[in-house]
């Protein structure tokens, strides 16, 4: 019984345990309350004034500055759009993103740990050490979420060799450098050095890892193109 009992844990984690986990990070970091409280007027008045400026047909870097990617107010501006400008809709891009890259984290762990008994001791941990310390309802949002989705993207193609999932982490990339520069530049020098260490040590056949790389730079260019496009020609 011992024995089963330390198999079980030893062995490898499987989808189940994924989504028992990622309920866990939900549920340990449920904050109903999220709304209510002091309005923080250094952090939403980073936010709040270039948003309401691209509700009025406003360019960034034209019209107004931002300090970081347009895309950290065009996706809030969109949201918005939608469910109505109000500063209650900025809060929940914020807390929903902060989640969102916990749980990335999640899937990423899932994917390069090897025994179900290391994930379950990460993710407690994960939470822990990270939650607490993240302004999770007033800051990031997308800001994190955007690298760590381009990350996870490119591990399952370095593990299952489908092309969709470099051109998924390429379009990441992209994203996560308009909502901030450093979380484009991070993943993207990671994501070219695994594909360089592949192709130089042969860990995968090279013509897999060209079009890998191909498939990652037409990723970067369905975004970047068009948005590009789309300031210049404004």
């Amino acid at each position: 019984m011992v024995k089963r009992f330390l198999g079980f844990w030893h062995e490898a984690p499987k989808s189940w345990d994924t989504a028992v986990l990622s309920l866990f990070t939900f549920l340990i970091t449920f904050q109903p309350y999220f709304l209510h409280g002091r309005i923080n007027i250094f952090e939403v008045g980073l936010y709040l004034p270039g948003i309401n400026a691209i509700l009025h047909h406003a360019i960034p870097f034209r019209d107004f500055f931002h300090l970081r990617g347009p895309f950290e107010l065009y996706i809030p501006a969109a949201w918005m759009q939608i469910f109505g400008a109000h500063i209650g809709v900025l809060y929940v891009y914020f807390y929903a993103g902060t989640v969102l890259g916990l749980i990335l984290c999640v899937l990423i762990a899932r994917e390069l740990y090897q025994s179900r008994y290391v994930l379950y001791l990460f993710v407690p941990v994960l939470v822990a050490r990270t939650f607490p310390r993240v302004v999770y309802h007033f800051w990031g949002g997308l800001r994190y979420a955007a690298g760590l989705l381009a990350i996870f993207c490119a591990i399952r193609f370095f593990k299952k060799e489908r092309y969709f999932w470099m051109l998924l982490a390429g379009v990441s990339t992209s994203i996560g450098f308009f909502i901030s520069a450093e979380i484009g530049f991070c993943s993207a020098a990671g994501i070219i050095a695994a594909l360089f260490f592949s192709f130089v040590f042969k860990l995968q056949k090279r013509s897999i890892v060209l079009k890998g790389f191909g498939f990652y730079v037409l990723g970067v260019g369905l975004v970047t193109v068009p948005f590009v496009h789309y300031l210049w020609s404004h």
